[in-house]
Order: C-alpha cells, then structure tokens, then sequence
C-alpha cells in the first residue's frame, strides 16, 4: 500500500490495478471480479490498520470496471491537505513518502519537518507582520 500513500503526500492521482507494464505499453492481468474485489478489500483492510497512520480513501474513490472480460480497479488517490500530513506507515513518521516523477521516494528529516511545520492551524504564512513597511523602488 506504500503506492497510494505516497501519492498523498504529494499531488494525489489515479492508481490502475489489474494492468501490467509491457515494453510497448500496458496491457491486461487478466483479474477476476472475484480477485479483484478481493483486491479491494485487502487494501481497504491495510489503509484502516495501523499501518497506514490516516485513510483518506472514500468508498466512491474505488471503482472496479470490466475491460474485454478482465477486471481492473481504478482507485482515485485525493491528495492530503496541509492539515492531514505526513502521511506515513507503520506508526513512525520516518516512514513518509513521496512521489517525484515516476519514482518513489522516502521523505528526508527537512520534508517531514516542514510537513509538520506547515500542519498549524495558523500557518507561518497568516500572520500578520506588524509595523512593516514596504517602500517603493525608483
């Protein structure tokens, strides 16, 4: 499940499964209905466990759709606003991901701590600097 966490932490997006990635493209896995609500119910069991620290999933977010008599499962990952992050596995924050490009990517101690940083109520942005002044330039 770390897939969709980290999609989380970064802009969200669709996962696809039941489809595997070919030299010249993507093709079918062949899932059944059956293998493929199973699917579901195994990552719906694994995102309300303890090893993913929120869920963010709702049930309209999973769609199971039929494809020339195979199943894939399209999954809709929202991504987790300012307030929600860091999204991380197994009960340690350390285990926060992102996703740059088409890569997976642990979080570095800075990214965490900005993440948290920015999980203020009243974030660093809104407040108001008093007695600043801007002037103008000639």
């Amino acid at each position: 499940m770390k897939h969709n966490h980290l999609s989380l932490n970064t802009i969200g997006g669709i996962i696809a499964l039941g489809l595997e990635e070919k030299e010249d493209g993507l093709i079918l896995s062949r899932l059944t209905r059956l293998e493929s609500e199973k699917l579901v119910k195994s990552m719906c069991d694994t995102l309300n466990s303890s090893e993913v620290n929120i869920n963010l999933l709702k049930n309209d977010d999973v769609l199971i759709k039929e494809i020339d008599g195979s199943f894939i499962v399209l999954v809709n990952v929202p991504k987790a606003d300012r307030l929600q992050r860091s999204i991380y596995l197994n009960e340690n924050i350390m285990n926060s991901y992102k996703r740059s490009n088409k890569g997976d990517y642990k979080c570095t101690l800075l990214e965490i701590q900005a993440m948290l940083r920015n999980k203020e109520i009243k974030s660093l942005d809104s407040y108001i600097a008093n007695n600043f002044l801007l002037k103008q330039r000639h």
